[in-house]
């Protein structure tokens, strides 16, 4: 996926980004949700651990969502002050 990101055009390249994010998101859940899943079958503890795997990978696909909001504010803070200097610089 990176290289797609690195050749593709700047708008195509931030959508690319924004797809990862949901892409990222659900294979957080599904993959906590499966990890726990196999705890259950090993322990013999249906469904809490199941339950459990499910609520640290939303968690964890939460956390990705603020990572990229983080990003796409501090990139449009950056194109707001570039834009602002150019304009003023007029």
């Amino acid at each position: 996926m990176y290289f797609l990101m690195k050749k593709a055009p700047g708008d195509l390249r931030k959508n690319l980004r924004y797809s990862a994010v949901g892409l990222e998101f659900s294979l957080s859940v599904i993959i906590g949700m499966a990890l726990g899943w196999q705890l259950d079958k090993a322990y013999d503890t249906r469904p809490y651990l199941t339950m459990a795997g499910l609520l640290f990978g939303v968690a964890a696909g939460v956390m990705a969502i603020i990572r990229m909001y983080r990003r796409v504010m501090k990139e449009w803070e950056e194109e707001e002050a570039a834009s602002t200097k150019a304009s003023s610089q007029e």
